[in-house]
């Protein structure tokens, strides 16, 4: 069972169906106009912004598969500049 006596009721899908091969293909020819601005909106200091952006950043993740690799590293670093900045902003002082 859960751990967590709340998640009990949660109702989730075992596997998400995947996108498919036209959306994929667009999206996957058009991620590099749009990914470096992407990450520099997920360390924006608007919520608004950084919440849209991180939603964008997901759905491009799960869009284009093997083809976001060579963004990795910079993916990484922006993810860790929003973590960082929600848990001061948050007063945690473990994250």
């Amino acid at each position: 069972d859960n751990a967590w006596p709340e998640l009990r009721d949660l109702k989730v899908r075992r596997s998400l169906p995947r996108p498919r091969l036209g959306s994929r293909c667009w999206v996957r020819t058009h991620t590099r106009r749009y990914i470096k601005a992407t990450f520099n909106d997920v360390v924006d200091f608007r919520d608004c912004t950084t919440v849209n952006a991180g939603r964008l950043l997901c759905m491009s993740l799960a869009y284009t598969e093997e083809g976001i690799t060579e963004w990795l590293q910079p993916m990484f670093a922006a993810l860790r500049k929003f973590y960082a900045g929600r848990a001061w902003a948050a007063g945690d002082s473990e994250a």
